[in-house]
């Protein structure tokens, strides 16, 4: 898909990739992440176990891929917690306990969303966007003049990796 926020003149092309529930973190072939410049994971906050998958996936992208920009940097990360809907004031996952997870696991920021109700979906991929955008802009220049830093490449990749299995479907 294709997004522009308001009063942006740039037009982003993404490709999000759900692999999760298909492939584990282990089988995770480069076909799947080769061009990767951002990832968004996908935790349930009402399975705070998912937090683990979380990290699983992470780790294993961490070790496989690196932005193009010299220093061998991971690629950047968002965590998406999904089922806010049903979250509630016994929760075991909370704004600061995320916050902290975030610091301490290097993404760059988490999202409450509801896939059920569209809740912060959106806002999530559009940060997601907006984050890479950043990141691409300090690459060295290629040859041609472009900032992506990998040859023959014109749009910013995006891949989504999602911790919970859906077998198949795109809600529970």
């Amino acid at each position: 898909p294709s997004t522009q926020t308001p009063g942006d003149t740039e037009r982003i092309s993404a490709q999000l990739w759900d692999i999760a529930g298909h492939l584990s973190g282990e089988s995770l072939t480069s076909m799947f992440y080769r061009s990767a410049l951002g990832m968004a994971c996908v935790c349930d906050v009402s399975r705070p176990a998912t937090l683990e998958a979380v990290l699983k996936w992470k780790r294993g992208v961490d070790e496989k891929v690196v932005l193009p920009d010299g220093r061998d940097s991971p690629i950047p990360a968002i965590l998406i917690v999904n089922k806010v809907d049903l979250a509630s004031p016994q929760s075991p996952v909370d704004a600061e306990g995320l916050d902290a997870f975030c610091r301490t696991h290097g993404f760059k920021r988490w999202f409450g969303v509801s896939a059920k109700t569209g809740e912060g979906v959106e806002d999530a991929f559009v940060a997601l966007v907006d984050i890479v955008r950043g990141v691409v802009a300090n690459f060295p220049a290629d040859d041609d003049g472009s900032a992506t830093g990998r040859e023959g490449e014109d749009e910013t990749s995006l891949k989504v990796l999602d911790s919970e299995d859906t077998s198949g479907r795109c809600c529970r």
